[in-house]
C-alpha cells in the first residue's frame, strides 16, 4: 500500500470551491484505500469545513469494501448532505453519468423558521403528478 491522503485533498477541494462564485458547489472524493497521509486535515475538520461552506461531500470507494475505511466515508458524506458509493467494477464514466443524473434533479429548500431539534419534518413534492415523499430530521 502507498499514501492516501483522502483527507487533506478532499479539504483542498473544499478551499478551491470556497474561492469560487457558482451558486452550485459540491465535492466528490474518490478512494481506493484508507486514509493514512492526511495530517493535520481529518474526516472531521472535512466535514465541519464543508458544513460551515454548505458543501455536500460525495465520497465513491473503489475496490472492496476492506480496503476502505467505509464507515467514516459513510459519516461525511451524510453529514455534510452528500452521498456514499462503494464500486468494484463500473467504470468511472458509468459512476458520474449515474451522479450526475442524481446532481441534475436535486432541489434545495429553506424554512423561514426552523424547526426545533430533532423534529422529524416530511417533505412532499409533487411535480406534473409525481409526488415524492422524504422524512427530514432537524439537527
Amino acid at each position: 500500500g502507498g499514501s492516501t491522503a483522502l483527507w487533506a485533498a478532499t479539504d483542498k477541494g473544499l478551499d478551491e470551491l470556497a474561492k469560487r462564485t457558482s451558486k452550485r458547489k459540491l465535492v466528490i472524493a474518490m478512494t481506493d484505500g484508507e486514509d493514512n497521509s492526511s495530517y493535520p486535515s481529518t474526516s472531521a475538520t472535512v466535514v465541519d469545513k464543508a458544513k460551515k461552506a454548505g458543501i455536500p461531500v460525495h465520497m465513491v470507494a473503489f475496490g472492496n469494501a476492506y480496503s476502505v475505511d467505509e464507515t467514516t466515508m459513510k459519516y461525511v458524506a451524510q453529514k455534510t448532505g452528500g452521498e456514499y458509493q462503494r464500486r468494484e467494477n463500473e467504470s468511472i464514466a458509468d459512476l458520474f453519468t449515474s451522479m450526475q443524473t442524481g446532481i441534475r434533479h436535486q432541489y434545495t429548500s429553506q424554512l423561514a423558521t426552523p424547526p426545533a431539534g430533532g423534529t422529524v419534518l416530511l417533505l412532499k413534492v409533487n411535480i406534473s403528478g409525481l409526488t415524492i415523499e422524504r422524512e427530514v430530521a432537524a439537527n
